[in-house]
C-alpha cells in the first residue's frame, strides 16, 4: 500500500514442510521481508532463510528480522556494518568479486565471463 508497509495476498506454490529462501536486492526496514517470512512460515514452511545484496536495515529493521520467522538473513558487505548486532544476520564479503572485476577490466578481459 505504501513504502515499508507490505501486505502478502498470495503465496504461489506449496511451501508446506519445505525450506524457503527469500531473495531480495535490498532490505531497508525489513518490513516486506518479515511479513513474507511470517506468511510462508504460517503456511507451513519448515525453515525460512533470506538473502539480499544490500542490507540497509534502517530504523527497526534489525528488530523486525529478530522477531520474524527468518532463521538467518545473509547480506553482503556492500554497506558499512553500523547496525546493532544480531545472531540472525550474517555478513558475507564480496570483495573477491570486485577484485576480480577490477583485474579483468585492467587486463581487458571479459567481466561477464565471471558469471557463467
Amino acid at each position: 500500500p505504501k513504502p515499508n508497509e507490505a501486505v502478502v495476498y498470495n503465496i504461489i506454490g506449496d511451501v508446506k514442510d519445505k525450506t524457503v529462501i527469500i531473495v531480495d536486492d535490498i532490505v531497508d526496514t525489513a518490513g516486506t521481508l518479515s511479513v513474507v517470512a511470517n506468511k510462508v512460515k504460517a503456511d507451513g514452511a519448515k525453515k525460512v532463510y533470506a538473502v539480499c545484496t544490500h542490507g540497509v536495515l534502517s530504523r527497526d529493521g534489525v528488530d523486525k528480522v529478530e522477531n520474524s520467522a527468518i532463521e538467518k538473513l545473509f547480506v553482503t558487505d556492500t554497506l558499512p556494518d553500523t547496525r546493532k548486532p544480531s545472531k540472525k544476520i550474517q555478513v558475507l564479503s564480496i570483495s573477491h568479486v570486485f577484485a576480480e572485476a577490477i583485474k579483468r577490466n585492467h587486463d581487458g578481459s571479459s567481466i561477464s565471463e565471471m558469471f557463467k
